[in-house]
């Protein structure tokens, strides 16, 4: 019996807490749907209807933003007879002239409404709600001036109320809209200020970014000129313009190739050049942007190893050479006189070594014309010392035929 009554009471506490949990979720849910009045002309009991039907097609009047999100617009409006075609919109426009003296709606509507069907606009007088939903939640600069337009379609009648009291006016001015005539808006012949409400909240907080250069210049390389400033911020995806070297950075050695997101490539991300930046933007990301210079250092051509002026160094090489070409005669010689293999193979060297020395050295038409002799001369003693190779081997062989036979 106590063990079902403390499950009992654990079973009540975790009720309890589910209950509580919700009733708070709901408390704030009501709390984050509050809206409060951005702007209004305040009803009172001196007013007249005016219809909209037949010339008339729809009321305004000025409203001023305050930086808040609108979400709906109240009209203080009856029915007249029934239309099963008509709908009913609200519409914000952008606002032309004098606050009070000359509104005037510019341009296409900024925002526009769920449209309510006529004939689900209660025939008694009564404030009629208009809700702006998804992208035409429109969010309003403080202190900018604006129209709030109710819209009627089909030639339908909807009694629109107003006050002629000037100490409920806003500051704005109500406006007729009569597309018939010469000027399509102006103000009504009675009763200035049209009952309504501008309702909305405040625009949630977007969170912004910055992006800044960094000259990144190459290690122990003095560098001078200015990085870019960029004194934006950006939001999730703003499109950001990247710029070029502006502030003229240089560095001794290297030239300026462009930007990167990171400070150790030599292949920028966006590429600079006298006629712009490609390319020229990117999306903004969640977090700020470091765009580092990235530096490309200068090719330089080796620089040729001039020819000695020293007479000494001068007069080596000559007598170098003069000894190679000694050498090769007096091989020669030997190979012709003797006929033995060792000098012929050395005459061979050095008539190809005298061809290279003298085409590498040389380049006028006389110098390749003597390194073309020694080259003939090196393949002629060549081809005889292949041809004493095999001589003396067919030699050898015979002699050795001759000593088996016996």
């Amino acid at each position: 019996m106590l063990q079902h009554k403390k499950h009992a009471q654990t079973t009540i506490k975790i009720f309890t807490t589910i209950l509580t949990l919700l009733l708070i979720t709901g408390l704030f849910s009501n709390v984050s749907a509050q809206v409060t009045v951005i702007d209004e002309v305040k009803y009172t009991t001196s007013m007249g209807g005016f219809p909209t039907s037949g010339t008339t097609v729809a009321y305004g009047h000025g409203f001023r933003g305050n930086g808040y999100v609108v979400t709906e617009a109240q009209f203080y409006v009856s029915r007249g007879s029934a239309n099963s075609s008509a709908v009913v919109t609200a519409k914000i426009y952008a606002s032309s002239g004098t606050f009070g003296v000359s509104d005037l709606p510019s341009g296409a509507a900024l925002a526009t409404s769920d449209a309510i069907a006529f004939n689900s606009i209660p025939s008694g007088l009564g404030w009629q709600t208009f809700l702006f939903t998804g992208a035409n939640q429109f969010q309003t600069v403080a202190g900018t001036n604006y129209l709030i337009v109710i819209s009627v379609s089909d030639n339908a009648a909807l009694y629109v109320y107003f006050s002629s009291e000037a100490s409920s006016n806003n500051g704005g001015r109500s406006l007729q809209n009569v597309p018939t005539s010469g000027t399509p808006w102006n103000t009504p012949t009675s009763g200035y200020y049209m009952f309504f409400k501008v309702l909305g909240s405040s625009a949630p907080s977007v969170p912004t970014w910055a992006v800044s250069y960094d000259a990144n210049f190459p290690s122990g390389v003095s560098g001078t000129g200015n990085v870019p400033i960029d004194n934006n911020e950006y939001a999730v995806d703003d499109v950001v313009n990247v710029a070029v070297n502006i502030g003229n950075l240089a560095a001794s050695g290297y030239h300026f190739q462009g930007w990167a997101f990171i400070n150790n490539t030599d292949v920028p991300d966006f590429e600079v050049s006298d006629t712009g930046v490609i390319p020229d933007n990117f999306l903004m990301p969640n977090n700020d942007v470091v765009l580092y210079a990235v530096w490309v250092e200068d090719l330089t051509s080796p620089t040729p190893t001039p020819k000695s002026t020293d007479p000494a160094e001068t007069n080596l090489d000559a007598i170098q050479y003069v000894l190679l070409f000694a050498a090769a005669v007096f091989f020669t010689a030997i190979s012709i006189y003797r006929k033995t293999l060792l000098p012929t193979a050395l005459a061979t060297v050095l008539w190809f070594t005298l061809a290279l020395i003298n085409y590498l050295l040389n380049t006028s038409t006389i110098s390749a014309s003597i390194s073309l002799i020694y080259l003939l001369l090196g393949l002629v003693f060549a081809g005889k010392v292949i041809n004493d190779i095999f001589y003396n081997y067919a030699s050898h062989k015979a002699a050795q035929w001759r000593v088996d036979a016996i």
